[in-house]
């Protein structure tokens, strides 16, 4: 579905689509998806990104951080 394009020609058609969307998420017959991989720290990034182009992960991806690596770095 291209939302864009439904947005400038078919306003009406957005919204009966996520009243629908809605609809089966209450009726418990959708659920979002929730990657539960983690990514933590410099030593993570190769794998974070060798999931992404095997698509082992949906979307985007996240590493973490920890502040105190992030100090080291810089």
């Amino acid at each position: 579905m291209h939302w864009g394009l439904l947005a400038k020609h078919e306003p009406e058609t957005v919204t009966s689509t996520w009243e629908g969307i809605f609809r089966l998420v209450e009726q418990g017959k959708f659920r979002g998806t929730v990657f539960e991989g983690k990514y933590k720290g410099l030593a993570d990034v190769g794998r974070a990104l060798e999931d992404l182009e095997t698509r082992k992960t949906w979307g985007k991806v996240v590493v973490d951080m920890p502040e105190e690596e992030e100090r080291a770095r810089l």
